[in-house]
């Protein structure tokens, strides 16, 4: 629940540390939450073709996050790529940070949403000051012919104006994926280059990120992730290797490990000639797949050592609370509390502390939203002219399904999920929604959150006075 401020400070101060290279874990305070905010901003304006799965846009997402946050630890990173996916069907209007005082909550800070068109175009943090709210910083976006995230600059509040200082610009390729990212800072009023990720793919899928520094007149390599998946897509192995010229030379290797679909261990190697264990984590879910528990373990004198863990617990399927056991150095037991509004929006956090067994308050985000494009002028509403559905992907399917569709203007959207008898099951979207390509995620269960059976099902995509229904199958 940290402001994205927190983030340009860490990027202004990392010019001599490797991106996403670095055998030791990083040493980075709050580097969860500094990889999340990113994440959660790229899902706000990170656009992806539709042929690309949800999986591998998350996977892109967090590619990208822990790129720009130079986070190297890969129990993070793959922790914070098994929590994306959140769905909000409605565009956060602001959140808000409270401190807990020990006997109220006082304001700390708050972001502002900016949207134009849809499109997240401005994000303003300001910090309490004890009377009024004052600037602090701000990130800016552009977009480009195609609606894709073009520029995001951020800048610091200076007296009474904006000073620039950083810039990270966007490049596709031809099947409109990122193939190139680059930072700059703004030094004696120029941009000048910082670092940069390259992004190859096979097919649509991320096959390698490679991170480069500007040493003053050409870029030099630092450090390269490859990725390879099962026959589902799952990533199965992440290969990370740091650049000693002219060849690239392993450092870490991630393996993942699945069971009905669920990632059950990942596995962390650092290599010294050999492949040496280094960090392990173990997934268990319930009977919905959600992640109840995870345990994080060291390796120490050839024992695995428990570090930390992780317990969730879900109230109709979503995440209610999360409780988070640190074993070493010392023991540190903390949680948080998660509360939703009747669409399925998180609009309250709460961080807590087990200070001598009872739980303490420390921070405090609400968050608030919106259902329609208040933001501004530009946003125009009404039926479009026309919208277009495809067929859900994977079909059939076991777990999850994911159902794609576009729509030509600015519109409510409802989409439903019926069986053979024409008895709804679930709804999966009721609200405003703009323009663009959209997906939306049935898990195969019902409205109460419980799986439903094997069979046929349709489900039905109204926009305005029209709709249009397809078929799928779900197989178990």
């Amino acid at each position: 629940m940290k402001n994205l401020r927190l983030v340009l400070t860490l990027m202004l101060a990392v010019a001599a540390i490797l991106a996403v290279t670095s055998v030791s874990r990083a040493v980075v305070p709050d580097a969860a939450d500094l990889l999340g905010e990113r994440m959660r901003f790229h899902d706000k304006t990170f656009t992806t073709p539709p042929s690309v799965s949800l999986d591998q846009r998350w996977l892109q997402i967090t590619a990208i996050a822990a790129f720009e946050t130079q986070t190297t630890d890969p129990d993070l990173i793959m922790d914070a790529y098994l929590s994306a996916g959140a769905f909000v069907t409605y565009y956060l209007h602001a959140d808000t940070n409270y401190l807990w005082t020990g006997s109220a909550w006082e304001l700390e800070s708050r972001d502002l949403y900016t949207y134009t068109s849809g499109n997240l175009t401005e994000t303003i943090m300001q910090d309490w000051d004890g009377s009024q709210w004052v600037n602090a910083f701000r990130s800016v976006q552009t977009y480009d012919g195609s609606n894709r995230l073009f520029t995001s600059m951020s800048q610091i509040w200076e007296v009474d104006m904006w000073a620039n200082s950083s810039l990270l610009t966007y490049t596709y390729n031809g099947s409109g994926l990122v193939s190139e990212l680059v930072f700059q800072s703004w030094v004696a009023d120029a941009w000048v280059n910082f670092f940069k990720s390259l992004f190859t793919y096979s097919g649509n899928r991320l096959d390698t990120t490679i991170s480069q520094l500007w040493d003053g007149s050409v870029w030099v390599n630092q450090g390269r992730n490859t990725y390879t998946y099962n026959g589902s897509d799952q990533v199965t192995t992440i290969l990370n290797e740091g650049w000693n010229a002219p060849v690239w030379v392993s450092a870490i290797l991630t393996t993942n490990t699945y069971t009905g679909g669920n990632l059950t261990q990942s596995l962390s190697q650092s290599w010294a000639g050999q492949w040496n264990n280094f960090s392990k984590r173990d997934y268990s879910y319930d009977g919905s797949n959600n992640e109840i528990l995870s345990v994080g373990y060291g390796w120490v004198s050839n024992n695995w050592n428990a570090n930390d863990t992780d317990t969730s617990r879900y109230v109709s399927n979503r995440l209610s609370e999360r409780v988070y056991v640190t074993f070493q150095p010392f023991l540190y037991v903390s949680r948080d509390l998660f509360t939703y509004d009747g669409s399925g929006n998180l609009i309250e956090e709460i961080g807590q502390a087990d200070i001598v067994g009872t739980w303490t308050n420390g921070s405090r985000t609400t968050y608030t939203y919106s259902t329609s494009g208040i933001f501004d002028d530009d946003a125009a509403s009404g039926v479009p002219v026309g919208f277009e559905i495809g067929q859900n992907y994977p079909n059939p399917f076991n777990l999850n399904t994911v159902i794609p569709y576009s729509l030509a203007g600015d519109s409510r959207v409802k989409i439903t999920v019926s069986n053979i008898l024409g008895q709804t099951v679930t709804t999966l979207v009721d609200a405003f929604q703009f323009a663009g390509s959209h997906t939306s995620l049935w898990n195969g269960q019902d409205t109460n959150g419980r799986d439903v059976a094997s069979g046929v099902y349709f489900f039905r995509v109204q926009v305005g006075e029209l709709a249009q229904v397809r078929k799928m199958v779900l197989l178990k």
